[in-house]
This record gives C-alpha cells, structure tokens and sequence, in this order.
C-alpha cells in the first residue's frame, strides 16, 4: 500500500524551533512542545487540530524563558507533561503541567526534578497521573538516568528520587513505556564503545530499578 499526505502546515517561522516534540491528544488534536531559537530559546507550545488531511494551529503559548532538550507526553486528552532544561535555572531539569482548553493553553507550576545539567531527554507515560523521564545527567558524568514523575489533582507535580540506569556517558536517550510499570530506555552507551544499548526499567510507585 501507498503512503501518502496533506498538506503542510507552517506554525513556526523558519529556522525557529529546535528540539521538537509532539504528543497526541485525540484523533483530531495533537499538542507541540519546542525551543523558540527565534525568540529566545523560549519554551513554546502550540494546540494542532486535524481535520481530514489539513492542520490548524493554535496561538503559541510560551512556557519558560530560555529553554533546551524540550519534551512533551500526554496525561489525558486536556492535560500534558511537559519536560526541558532550562537557561534560566542553571540548565536545571524542569517539569510542569499544561492545560489544554480547546487552542487555549495554561500551566501550572514548575518543578525542579534534576539538579544537575538535564540533557538529552525523554519522557514516557505510565499513566494518566504518572510518567517516566530518562536523560543524561550532565553534571553526572553523563550517566543515564530516569526518575518519576506523578501528577495529582489539576496540576501538581511531585517527583520520585532519581536513579541511575547506566553509570557510563549515554546520548540519544529515548525511553516508550511498556505497562504502567514497566519501561524500555534506548541509548548510545559511550562507555561501551558507544553502542546502541536497550534496558529494562522497572517502576514500583515512585522508585525506578534498571535490568541488567
């Protein structure tokens, strides 16, 4: 069978967005998270509706002033998690939660969930209140790390102690979830010859334990 697809919708201006991530919300809307190198390296985001093969997009909603290694995933069709680094705080690892009302889009307060340098980032989720981050931790000799992250009532974050998954450099980190308690992490493990590695991650509550 023949692929095939509609046309192309601009909501960015050129050369702008770094770092993009897209999460779905139903079968006609999806939701984009990026870094704004246009303005600032400000953390952006944007609703996308879907009507047959054409994209409408909504009126970005910047979300922090100076921003990196962006990530968004979908709790429920009007609520999102969004992850980055920000320049702001030291290029901390920040998460919030963003409301989605039809194209209109707020958020709640942002948490500080990695201390050190938060590169490289992914997030999964577990469930509708629970998501899992995998990154390296720059100020961690780059060691690949995970931590959970839940959500409760409208916005409010809270985070499990984060853990270790690969004590050498990794990059390209992406992590899927595989049930509400259990997680794949994909990686380039620069301390084994820099192979492309998979693992196991294991969640009970809030703790992350790594297969071998």
């Amino acid at each position: 069978a023949g692929l095939s697809h509609g046309a192309t919708s601009v909501f960015e201006t050129p050369g702008a967005a770094t770092t993009t991530s897209v999460a779905m919300l139903t079968s006609t809307k999806a939701f984009v998270v990026y870094t704004d190198a246009g303005d600032g390296d400000r953390a952006t985001s944007c609703v996308l509706e879907i009507s047959g093969s054409t994209i409408t997009a909504g009126t970005p909603f910047q979300f922090d002033g100076s921003s990196g290694s962006t990530d968004v995933v979908m709790l429920t069709s009007t609520k999102v998690l969004a992850s980055w680094r920000t320049g702001l705080l030291s290029n901390k690892g920040i998460a919030t939660v963003l409301l989605i009302n039809g194209t209109t889009i707020s958020k709640g307060s942002d948490v500080i969930f990695e201390s050190g340098y938060y590169d490289n980032a992914s997030l999964a989720r577990l469930s509708s209140t629970q998501a899992i981050a995998c990154y390296r931790d720059g100020s961690n000799s780059g060691y690949g790390t995970s931590c959970i992250i839940n959500v409760s009532g409208s916005t409010t974050v809270t985070v499990g102690t984060a853990a270790v998954f690969e004590n050498a450099s990794t990059n390209q980190v992406n992590v899927a979830s595989i049930s509400s308690t259990k997680a794949i992490v994909c990686y380039q493990d620069a301390g084994n010859g820099s192979y492309l590695t998979a693992r196991i991650l294991s969640i009970s509550g809030s703790s992350v334990s790594a297969g071998t």
